[in-house]
């Protein structure tokens, strides 16, 4: 503002680490994994000592372990609360990381750092025992058994909670209980007029896409605020979207992927190579053609050939819907084979007569209002009007 500035908008990101509040944890040898992530990556740390200890199973921590290793570590050690299925990272990646030499300790909760003079010298960790699984598949902690365990290391890497620094904030912009800051869900304004916040700094840690949709909520919001226009007129739809889209799976292609080329564990350890290579040409085009374009056209002409009212043609590229022929029979969507196209089912007969032409059944016949109704004295319920309606308007009875 002392600079001109009529609006300013606040993504200074989540980074700084949150205290564990465990004993020990100020100590020298004790570093938080993104800080360490990030020294080693610009070389400010090149070597590690010969044993060290991650306390936490995310992607970060694995990161981490490896590259302890790749820095000189000779016994790296991973601590994760909960089973091996429940570590938020993909199961290739712990085979990976084990194949290196990394070990990993399940139902493991660290209970204090352990010190000598000053410097950490390992970790004191108890079992946990887990409730059942809730709805949604998650366990929680309900208590530490047995005595308490010790690993011995010379350093220990933490995966704490981050949130954004606002040490020179003071009290001027208000936070949440999180310690992130506060703003309005709609135009992402904080209390203070003209400073807008978004990404990690107001959700904590998320993915990239939340992040530039929070950019996008942000410029439209400081766009009015300049103009004088109200910030929150027309906003509902804006934000990250999720749509379901539902694939038919019987035509998907049974092949399995293609697994990149991966290099030997002892080859990994002595460097910072890329551990999975590019497959062969013949592979990668093969690996796309298993893409499912989930609700993404690609232009394969299966609704223009198999409309039965001929509906459907192509202009300039487009795909043009003559609304005069088309019947709603919803040919066109199940034949989609990405499921771009949409028409909520009826589950009634909308009279578009495409089981009449499907095939010749003496037992379906059109009435007056043009509808179609099964003849039951001579229906022998084979089923074929039932599979050719897109509707669901022909069903079986018991």
């Amino acid at each position: 503002r002392q600079q001109g500035y009529k609006a300013v908008f606040l993504a200074v990101g989540a980074r700084k680490a949150k205290a564990l509040h465990l004993p020990g944890e100020p100590a020298e040898g004790v570093i938080d994994v993104l800080t360490f992530l990030k020294k080693a990556l610009l070389q400010e740390i090149q070597s590690v000592p010969s044993s060290v200890v991650v306390l936490g199973g995310n992607g970060r921590c694995l990161d981490a372990a490896r590259m302890a290793l790749r820095l000189g570590a000779r016994e790296v050690r991973v601590l994760f609360s909960r089973t091996q299925k429940e570590m938020p990272v993909e199961t290739g990646e712990i085979r990976e990381a084990e194949e290196e030499g990394v070990l990993f300790h399940y139902l493991s909760v660290p209970t204090k750092i352990l010190t000598s003079f000053g410097r950490a010298t390992g970790v004191g960790y108890k079992k946990a025992s887990l409730s059942p699984p809730t709805s949604s598949g998650r366990t929680r902690i309900v208590s530490l058994e047995g005595r308490e365990k010790r690993l011995k290391a010379d350093w220990v890497i933490t995966s704490p909670e981050y949130v954004p620094d606002l040490s020179g904030w003071g009290d001027e912009l208000a936070r949440t209980p999180r310690d992130t800051i506060q703003v309005d869900p709609v135009t992402l304004a904080t209390g203070m007029e003209g400073v807008f916040a978004g990404g990690d700094a107001v959700t904590g840690p998320k993915n990239f896409i939340e992040a530039l949709a929070a950019g996008r909520k942000a410029a439209h919001s400081i766009h009015r605020f300049l103009r004088g226009e109200g910030l929150k007129v027309s906003r509902e739809s804006e934000g990250v979207r999720i749509r379901l889209v539902s694939v038919p799976i019987g035509r998907l292609d049974p092949r399995k992927r293609v697994e990149q080329p991966l290099l030997p564990s002892e080859t990994r350890k002595q460097g910072f190579k890329e551990v999975r290579g590019l497959p062969e040409e013949e592979a990668i085009i093969a690996e796309a053609g298993r893409c499912l374009h989930c609700g993404s056209c690609y232009h394969c002409d299966q609704c223009m050939m198999e409309c039965p009212e001929g509906a459907i043609s192509k202009a300039n590229g487009k795909y043009v819907i003559d609304s005069n022929r088309c019947t709603g029979c919803r040919v066109c969507v199940e034949e989609c084979p990405t499921s771009t196209l949409e028409m909520p089912r009826v589950e009634a007969c909308v009279a578009c007569g495409y089981c009449l032409k499907r095939f010749e059944c003496p037992s379906l016949v059109r009435g007056e209002d043009g509808r179609v109704v099964i003849n039951r004295l001579t229906c022998v319920d084979c089923g074929l009007c039932l599979n050719a309606c897109s509707q669901g308007a022909i069903y079986r009875i018991s």
